[in-house]
């Protein structure tokens, strides 16, 4: 069954954006100054919805619930990356945590670097994506799906 898995995984297009967006935003090491504080640690994960805003460290973010499974990303050009086992926070309850996500709600997800991509709540609540087999690039069915931020790609930073 897993080898089964393994050759025609889902691919997730949330979790893979989500991956590569987090690279810029959540760095490997938890200890990295913020501000030039000794021994601070940087904020890696910042959430905004309407006047509440709530700010996590990597260590915040490793210490909460965690979520693995596999993903991949297939880039505009359509060459598939992947499957990498991932390790992460749903984003439902990263997004609790400003008041959850709403039916009319879309998500901005912006790296540091300024890249941006858009999810909306069918993606996030609903399991609203296209999976592909990572083989064939041909679309497959999939049951519910977690979207996650991503922290830890194959045992080792997400690249």
């Amino acid at each position: 069954m897993l080898k089964h898995f393994k050759k025609t995984f889902i691919f997730f297009i949330s979790l893979a954006l989500i991956t590569s967006v987090m690279v810029g935003v959540v760095a490997c090491n938890d200890s990295t100054p913020s501000d030039g504080v000794e021994g601070a640690a940087e904020i890696a994960l910042t959430i905004i919805k309407g006047s509440e805003t709530r700010s996590y460290t990597l260590a915040e973010i490793k210490a909460m619930q965690y979520q693995e499974g596999w993903g991949g990303i297939m880039n505009s050009s359509g060459f598939i990356s992947g499957p990498f086992r991932q390790k992460g926070v749903a984003l439902v309850d990263l997004l609790d945590e400003v008041g959850g996500i709403n039916s009319g709600d879309a998500i901005r997800m912006t790296a540091k670097d300024g890249y941006s991509m858009t999810y909306s709540y069918g993606q996030i609540a609903n399991s609203e994506f296209t999976t592909l087999d990572c083989s064939t690039g041909a679309e497959v069915p999939h049951g519910d799906l977690t979207t996650i931020v991503c922290y830890e790609e194959d045992g080792g930073c997400p690249n």
